[in-house]
Protein backbone atom coordinates (compact mmCIF):
# COMPACT_ATOMS: atom_id res chain seq x y z
CA UNK A 1 0.00 0.00 0.00
CA UNK A 2 3.06 2.43 0.73
CA UNK A 3 4.19 2.02 -2.48
CA UNK A 4 1.46 2.34 -4.32
CA UNK A 5 0.57 5.93 -2.40
CA UNK A 6 4.36 6.97 -3.39
CA UNK A 7 3.72 6.20 -6.58
CA UNK A 8 0.75 7.51 -7.03
CA UNK A 9 2.86 11.01 -5.07
CA UNK A 10 5.28 10.95 -7.75
CA UNK A 11 3.05 10.90 -10.79
CA UNK A 12 1.28 14.02 -9.06
CA UNK A 13 4.18 15.87 -8.66
CA UNK A 14 5.76 15.01 -12.42
CA UNK A 15 2.66 16.37 -14.32
CA UNK A 16 2.25 19.30 -11.63
CA UNK A 17 6.14 19.79 -12.81
CA UNK A 18 5.23 19.34 -16.64
CA UNK A 19 2.11 22.00 -15.94
CA UNK A 20 4.42 24.16 -14.86
CA UNK A 21 6.71 24.22 -17.42
CA UNK A 22 3.61 24.48 -20.32
CA UNK A 23 2.79 27.53 -18.19
CA UNK A 24 6.72 29.17 -17.99
CA UNK A 25 5.92 28.46 -21.71
CA UNK A 26 3.26 30.85 -21.53
CA UNK A 27 4.73 33.42 -19.60
CA UNK A 28 8.35 34.24 -20.42
CA UNK A 29 9.16 34.76 -24.18
CA UNK A 30 9.26 33.70 -26.76
CA UNK A 31 5.41 33.78 -26.65
CA UNK A 32 3.79 31.02 -29.23
CA UNK A 33 0.51 32.65 -30.88
CA UNK A 34 -1.23 29.52 -31.12
CA UNK A 35 -5.45 29.38 -30.94
CA UNK A 36 -5.46 26.79 -28.22
CA UNK A 37 -3.91 29.46 -25.90
CA UNK A 38 -6.85 31.27 -24.68
CA UNK A 39 -4.73 33.75 -22.93
CA UNK A 40 -4.11 36.81 -25.43
CA UNK A 41 -1.86 38.70 -23.18
CA UNK A 42 1.68 39.13 -23.34
CA UNK A 43 2.96 38.32 -20.11
CA UNK A 44 6.75 39.45 -20.64
CA UNK A 45 5.95 42.78 -20.82
CA UNK A 46 5.53 42.42 -16.85
CA UNK A 47 8.75 40.61 -16.25
CA UNK A 48 12.29 42.51 -15.94
CA UNK A 49 15.87 41.49 -15.77
CA UNK A 50 15.74 42.79 -11.64
CA UNK A 51 13.17 40.30 -11.23
CA UNK A 52 15.88 37.32 -11.43
CA UNK A 53 17.42 39.44 -8.65
CA UNK A 54 14.13 39.36 -6.15
CA UNK A 55 13.78 35.52 -7.23
CA UNK A 56 16.85 34.50 -5.50
CA UNK A 57 16.34 36.99 -2.40
CA UNK A 58 13.39 35.20 -2.34
CA UNK A 59 14.69 31.86 -2.05
CA UNK A 60 17.18 33.30 0.73
CA UNK A 61 14.17 34.48 2.58
CA UNK A 62 12.73 31.03 2.86
CA UNK A 63 15.28 29.45 3.90
CA UNK A 64 15.64 32.24 6.76
CA UNK A 65 11.91 31.63 7.42
CA UNK A 66 12.48 27.85 7.28
CA UNK A 67 15.19 27.83 9.76
CA UNK A 68 13.20 30.84 11.95
CA UNK A 69 9.91 28.39 11.97
CA UNK A 70 12.07 25.22 13.06
CA UNK A 71 14.36 26.91 15.57
CA UNK A 72 10.99 28.29 17.35
CA UNK A 73 9.73 24.83 17.50
CA UNK A 74 13.20 22.95 18.06
CA UNK A 75 12.28 22.79 21.97
CA UNK A 76 9.40 21.17 21.45
CA UNK A 77 10.44 18.44 18.89
CA UNK A 78 13.58 17.61 20.73
CA UNK A 79 11.71 16.80 24.25
CA UNK A 80 9.90 13.95 22.21
CA UNK A 81 6.89 15.07 23.61
CA UNK A 82 5.22 15.17 20.29
CA UNK A 83 6.70 12.72 17.70
CA UNK A 84 10.34 11.56 17.91
CA UNK A 85 12.54 13.12 20.06
CA UNK A 86 14.39 15.40 17.06
CA UNK A 87 18.36 16.16 17.31
CA UNK A 88 19.96 19.14 15.70
CA UNK A 89 21.12 17.27 12.50
CA UNK A 90 17.67 16.45 12.16
CA UNK A 91 15.99 19.63 12.35
CA UNK A 92 19.27 20.81 9.74
CA UNK A 93 17.68 17.89 7.49
CA UNK A 94 14.46 19.67 8.14
CA UNK A 95 15.43 23.65 7.28
CA UNK A 96 17.41 22.49 4.09
CA UNK A 97 15.46 19.27 2.70
CA UNK A 98 11.80 20.46 3.77
CA UNK A 99 11.54 23.31 1.12
CA UNK A 100 9.35 21.58 -1.60
CA UNK A 101 7.33 23.99 -4.05
CA UNK A 102 4.13 21.64 -4.93
CA UNK A 103 1.30 23.45 -2.70
CA UNK A 104 2.84 26.73 -4.49
CA UNK A 105 3.31 25.45 -7.89
CA UNK A 106 -0.35 24.41 -7.72
CA UNK A 107 -1.20 27.56 -6.24
CA UNK A 108 0.10 29.77 -8.97
CA UNK A 109 -0.78 28.15 -11.82
CA UNK A 110 -4.78 27.73 -9.83
CA UNK A 111 -4.16 31.99 -10.33
CA UNK A 112 -2.91 32.56 -13.75
CA UNK A 113 -5.59 30.57 -15.38
CA UNK A 114 -8.42 31.85 -13.24
CA UNK A 115 -10.58 34.40 -15.28
CA UNK A 116 -11.70 35.81 -11.84
CA UNK A 117 -7.87 37.57 -11.33
CA UNK A 118 -7.75 40.44 -14.03
CA UNK A 119 -4.61 41.76 -12.64
CA UNK A 120 -2.03 40.33 -15.42
CA UNK A 121 1.07 41.77 -13.68
CA UNK A 122 0.08 39.96 -10.54
CA UNK A 123 -0.48 36.39 -12.72
CA UNK A 124 2.95 36.70 -14.21
CA UNK A 125 4.88 37.73 -11.27
CA UNK A 126 2.93 34.40 -9.36
CA UNK A 127 3.80 31.76 -11.81
CA UNK A 128 7.68 33.49 -12.22
CA UNK A 129 8.20 33.68 -8.88
CA UNK A 130 6.55 30.52 -7.72
CA UNK A 131 7.93 28.38 -10.75
CA UNK A 132 11.24 29.66 -9.82
CA UNK A 133 11.34 28.45 -6.17
CA UNK A 134 10.21 25.25 -7.34
CA UNK A 135 13.40 25.07 -9.45
CA UNK A 136 15.70 25.95 -7.18
CA UNK A 137 14.42 23.91 -4.76
CA UNK A 138 14.59 20.79 -6.60
CA UNK A 139 18.17 21.90 -8.16
CA UNK A 140 19.50 23.13 -5.65
CA UNK A 141 18.15 21.61 -2.27
CA UNK A 142 17.58 18.27 -3.73
CA UNK A 143 20.96 17.85 -5.52
CA UNK A 144 22.91 18.71 -2.39
CA UNK A 145 20.80 16.95 -0.04
CA UNK A 146 22.02 13.58 0.25
CA UNK A 147 25.85 15.38 1.11
CA UNK A 148 24.34 17.46 4.00
CA UNK A 149 23.11 13.61 5.19
CA UNK A 150 26.77 12.44 4.53
CA UNK A 151 28.21 15.65 6.31
CA UNK A 152 26.09 15.03 9.12
CA UNK A 153 26.88 11.49 9.62
CA UNK A 154 23.29 10.52 8.93
CA UNK A 155 23.86 8.12 6.51
CA UNK A 156 25.54 5.73 8.92
CA UNK A 157 24.15 3.04 10.55
CA UNK A 158 24.30 2.33 14.65
CA UNK A 159 25.67 -1.26 15.80
CA UNK A 160 22.10 -1.84 16.71
CA UNK A 161 20.44 -1.10 12.75
CA UNK A 162 22.75 -3.37 11.32
CA UNK A 163 21.49 -5.91 14.16
CA UNK A 164 18.18 -5.66 12.92
CA UNK A 165 19.40 -5.55 9.54
CA UNK A 166 20.51 -8.54 9.44
CA UNK A 167 18.28 -10.04 11.45
CA UNK A 168 15.42 -9.51 8.95
CA UNK A 169 17.93 -10.53 5.43
CA UNK A 170 18.41 -13.71 7.36
CA UNK A 171 14.81 -14.21 8.37
CA UNK A 172 13.53 -13.34 4.54
CA UNK A 173 16.53 -15.49 3.06
CA UNK A 174 15.56 -18.51 4.88
CA UNK A 175 12.11 -18.08 3.70
CA UNK A 176 12.38 -16.90 0.29
CA UNK A 177 15.83 -19.20 0.03
CA UNK A 178 13.90 -21.71 -2.48
CA UNK A 179 12.69 -19.21 -4.49
CA UNK A 180 14.07 -18.78 -8.32
CA UNK A 181 14.05 -15.72 -10.41
CA UNK A 182 13.33 -17.63 -12.80
CA UNK A 183 10.50 -19.62 -11.52
CA UNK A 184 9.07 -16.28 -10.34
CA UNK A 185 9.18 -15.24 -13.60
CA UNK A 186 7.40 -18.09 -15.13
CA UNK A 187 4.34 -17.47 -12.95
CA UNK A 188 3.92 -14.15 -14.49
CA UNK A 189 2.43 -14.51 -17.75
CA UNK A 190 2.52 -11.26 -19.10
CA UNK A 191 6.38 -11.78 -19.57
CA UNK A 192 6.61 -14.58 -22.18
CA UNK A 193 3.26 -17.16 -23.82
CA UNK A 194 5.95 -20.54 -23.65
CA UNK A 195 8.35 -21.25 -21.29
CA UNK A 196 10.90 -24.05 -22.13
CA UNK A 197 13.40 -23.20 -20.14
CA UNK A 198 14.42 -25.56 -17.00
CA UNK A 199 13.78 -24.84 -13.88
Amino acid sequence: MHVFWASLEWLAHTILYIWIGVALGVVLPPRPHHPSLTMEVEFTQYLKPVDVGYAVLLYLWLLVSRTVSIAMFYPLMRSGRVGYALTWRTAAVMVWAGLRGSVGVAMSLYILFDPLISNDQYKAHCVFYMALMACSTVLINGSTAKVLLKALGLLRMTPQQLQVLEHVLQVSSSQRGAATWLGVARLDQALHPHWHLPL
